[in-house]
């Protein structure tokens, strides 16, 4: 697209509705993004026409994901949860037993598939990062209470990245229902990946400038480090496992800094969209709440696990 600093020049597939059905997503996600920022018109908004920035696009990706689950979750519990073993099968993969590489590729060939996921995520996230720090530095930004610039796409072609990249994401799921790792088949996962997609939808069309870097840069390192986490674990690497405990405490200080930031948007009166900054802080906090209730019974179970070892 002339004139636009896509940070990739790629020949991207479209995601398209039926015209009738377009027209009317369409016009429903024009009226809402202009309430959560009414002072962005679609006219005045540089990422109007970007790949996968109209709601047609990106409730045609949500849903295809979604449905995705919903057959994959009939699978397990019409299928494999009738299992006798299935009970011994879940309790096994939770266990961490050493095992060579070479025999975990021989025996999920899958894993190769996801040793080049994690890689590349890897390399996405350090990107986003890179690239985010620099448009920070360019635009001369201050930690907080930036002003919004509706006419600068410098930021807003980092936040594509971002928003596309969380496409990306959705293959976590593809992986775990192809391993049949159905422990992590949760809640939380689904609604994580669903969820924070569509919230950056509204992002990329209505506040894709200013302090909107903060959650790239913040959640770009947490993804770094999750990522390289999983790429280690498939290797076998030693720091894996000091790793391992770390992501979940990362993510959920990440949330507060994130709770903090939005707090201070709405009470200082920055420049950034108010209602875009009310209902981030909403989100942000049910992702708090869902992620230390899985850091908790996570913690139950291991504490419970190792009495019973005892």
């Amino acid at each position: 697209m002339p004139g636009v600093p896509f940070p990739f020049d790629l020949p991207l597939p479209e995601v398209r509705l039926p015209a009738e059905y377009a027209a009317i997503v369409n016009e429903y996600g024009e009226k809402f993004l202009l309430y959560m920022n009414p002072d962005l018109v679609a006219e005045d908004r540089v990422t109007n026409g970007w790949p996968y920035a109209s709601l047609e696009e990106s409730a045609t990706i949500a849903g295809a994901y979604v449905i995705f689950v919903l057959i994959a979750a009939a699978y397990y519990y019409g299928v494999v949860a009738q299992r006798p073993d299935t009970a011994e099968k879940v309790k096994a993969t939770a266990k961490k037993v050493y095992r060579p590489v070479m025999t975990k590729f021989a025996n999920e060939p899958i894993l190769i598939l996801g040793a080049i996921y994690n890689a590349v995520q890897v390399a996405l996230c350090g990107y986003m990062m890179y690239g985010t720090v620099m448009e920070y530095m360019k635009q001369d930004y201050q930690f907080i209470c930036n002003p919004f610039e509706k006419t600068k796409s410098g930021m807003a072609a980092m936040l594509w990245v971002f928003y596309t990249s969380k496409i990306l994401d959705f293959f976590d799921t593809i992986i775990m229902v192809a391993r049949g790792t159905w422990r992590q088949f949760s809640f939380l996962h689904v609604y994580h990946h669903t969820s924070i997609f569509m919230i950056y939808w509204l992002n990329l069309n209505s506040g894709y400038d200013g302090d909107i870097y903060y959650t790239i840069v913040l959640n770009g390192f947490i993804h770094f480090i999750m990522y390289a986490y999983y790429f280690m674990s498939i290797f076998n690497i030693p720091l894996a496992k000091y790793i391992r405990p770390l992501v979940t405490n990362a993510q959920l200080i990440q949330f507060v800094t994130m709770m903090s930031q939005a707090g201070y948007l709405l009470v200082a009166g920055c420049a950034y969209p108010q209602r875009i900054t009310g209902m981030y802080l909403v989100y942000i906090f049910s992702l708090f709440l869902l992620f230390n209730n899985f850091k908790s019974k996570t913690y139950a179970k291991a504490k419970g696990d190792s009495k019973k070892s005892k």
